[in-house]
Formats: C-alpha cells, sequence, structure tokens
C-alpha cells in the first residue's frame, strides 16, 4: 500500500500508452472517501514525481513516504489529460 487508501501496480504497456508517460507509479485503486482520494488521487494515474524526486520503482516512493512521515509530500501526477500537482501529507506511524 502506498498510502493507507492507495494501492500501486508496476506498468503495462497498456497503461504508458493510455497515460503517454515512461516512467512513475501507476495508481491501480484509491478508497471511496480516503484522504488521497481528496487530494485527487484516483485510480488510472500515474505518480510521476514526488517531492520533486522521479519516481520509476514503487520502492522509492515507498521509502521516500516513510521518510517524510508527519511532513507533505508534493506529488506530481499525470491523467489522461493532464499534469498536476497533490499535495498530501503524511501521517505519523
Amino acid at each position: 500500500m502506498l498510502f493507507r487508501s492507495v494501492s500501486q501496480s508496476r506498468y503495462t504497456e497498456k497503461n504508458r500508452t493510455d497515460l503517454e508517460v515512461d516512467k512513475g507509479v501507476f495508481v491501480s485503486k484509491v478508497e471511496p472517501y480516503s484522504v488521497a482520494g481528496q487530494r485527487g488521487l484516483s485510480s488510472g494515474i500515474a505518480i510521476v514525481k514526488a517531492d520533486k524526486q522521479e519516481i520509476s520503482k514503487t520502492g522509492q516512493i515507498k521509502k521516500l513516504l516513510k521518510e517524510k512521515q508527519g511532513e507533505v509530500v508534493i506529488l506530481q501526477i499525470k491523467t489522461k489529460e493532464r499534469f498536476s500537482l497533490v499535495f498530501l501529507e503524511i501521517p505519523k506511524q
């Protein structure tokens, strides 16, 4: 789990083509009514950067989010239509 309410997976060729991206983490599921969903994360998007760092593997983002507990992380996401920024506070564990 990326956050408690978000699941991610590796890209398929279809994901890459649909989103027109080469790198990132593909979001496969977001729990309804979660903070992540309220902030703009949804299934079928890609997280391409986290705090200005390019993301190419799920392990990278998991490590960064663990290090940033209690802080706000800026995610650059890609939908089919556009790139956008999502500001997400990472709760302390």
